[in-house]
């Protein structure tokens, strides 16, 4: 009788369907942990938050340079979802940076 290490082995048979759902599996999962650390990344760095910033306690103004600082990297429909952020909210703050407070004239005459 043949010892075991004068066998030959057969090819490794292996469930492949179950094994590249696995690995798809883990690579979005390895993308959502990801993106969670960028967005906490850009938290801190944007926006000079502490360390432990909550990210559900933003307003939707530090939202959205959250979304600006991120968007090279991630969709705006995944950054958006993940923020729990409206699309509109984003837009609204969006625009209203790139307009003249109407009113600043009038304030730097008072000061």
């Amino acid at each position: 009788m043949p010892s075991s290490k004068d066998r030959k082995r057969g090819p490794l048979k292996e469930d492949t369907s179950t094994a590249h759902q696995e690995i798809a599996r883990l690579q979005a999962q390895i993308q959502n942990l990801q993106m969670y650390v960028d967005i906490l990344k850009a938290t801190i760095d944007a926006l000079k938050k502490d360390s432990g910033a909550n990210t559900k306690a933003l307003n939707s103004r530090e939202e959205a340079t959250i979304v600006d600082a991120l968007r090279w990297k991630y969709s705006l429909p995944l950054l958006l979802k993940k923020l729990n952020l409206p699309k509109s909210s984003y837009y609204h703050q969006f625009h209203r940076k790139t307009f003249e407070d109407k009113y600043r004239s009038i304030i730097v005459r008072i000061q």
